[in-house]
């Protein structure tokens, strides 16, 4: 369950709760930077203007200190706000909402659903370290083809699959489609969300579609998956998928991959 602290006016408070039940309310942003130490939170939501002349000032040095945690500016639409979302987003403060406009229940259920996906990637990708770290600095990077990650790190694109392959990492197209269903699997968590709506939301062309993958890759439906697959069996499902050289080296993707093969010869003999 993702964790979220709300520093807001009542009003405001109501209406975010509204989408968030289990929102946590607290009483400056000093007691936010104390929560952030002491527990896991995914987000917060906040209101620059409605306190101190300071709360500003402090709500851009908790996203300079504490980049992790998504940070999100709820508002009234009134005169000097828009000076004080344009310094937030200079410390990459951009999420914003305004009272009154498009802060329905839904667009507060849509912020935890996020969080939901960047929490299940950021737990595939730590289980995949010891194989991320044989790969190499530019090659670990963000890029949309293999082409780019060859130019960035001076290579050529046999090159960039020969280093791949030694580690492990036989088709790259796994690790794409491995992140957008880990993104699938979170969102799925959701027993409100359609499969069509989550297919749309990870780039699939429909609720067949995201099945029939999700269903190639763990051996398991839909239904399934929601029933009785945890967020840890799904990443460690994964990491077997992509790094199977980490697991045959007993390096901690191993139990992840063994107790994922289980999971899936369970879902096969379900299907």
């Amino acid at each position: 369950m993702s964790t979220f602290l709300a520093y807001l006016p009542d009003a405001l408070f109501a209406a975010a709760q509204s989408g968030i039940p289990d929102l946590i309310r607290v009483g400056s942003p000093a007691e936010v930077r104390a929560r952030i130490r002491t527990m896991r939170v995914d987000g917060v939501i906040c209101d620059p203007v409605a306190g101190a002349a300071s709360d500003a000032t402090d709500i851009f040095w908790l996203a300079t200190d504490f980049p992790a945690v998504h940070i999100t500016l709820y508002t009234v639409l009134e005169p000097g706000v828009a000076q004080v979302l344009t310094r937030l987003a200079s410390a990459g403060v951009t999420d914003v909402v305004l009272f009154g406009y498009e802060d329905a229940p839904g667009r507060w259920g849509d912020l935890v659903a996020r969080a939901a996906v960047r929490d299940a990637v950021t737990r595939t990708i730590a289980a995949l370290g010891p194989t991320l770290k044989q790969v190499g600095g530019p090659l670990r990077d963000k890029f949309h083809t293999v082409d780019d990650m060859a130019a960035a790190a001076g290579l050529t694109r046999r090159s960039v699959y020969r280093r791949l392959e030694r580690v492990g990492v036989h088709a790259v197209h796994d690790w794409i489609e491995g992140a957008r269903l880990t993104g699938a699997f979170a969102l799925l968590r959701d027993p409100a969300r359609q499969v069509r709506d989550v297919a749309g939301a990870v780039g699939y062309g429909g609720p067949q579609e995201l099945s029939a993958r999700l269903r190639g890759w763990t051996g398991r439906s839909v239904a399934q998956l929601r029933e009785s697959v945890t967020a840890d069996e799904f990443v460690e499902h994964t990491v077997g998928r992509l790094a199977p050289r980490q697991r045959r080296d007993g390096e901690p993707g191993g139990a992840h991959a063994r107790a994922a093969d289980r999971a899936g010869n369970d879902g096969r003999r379900h299907a």
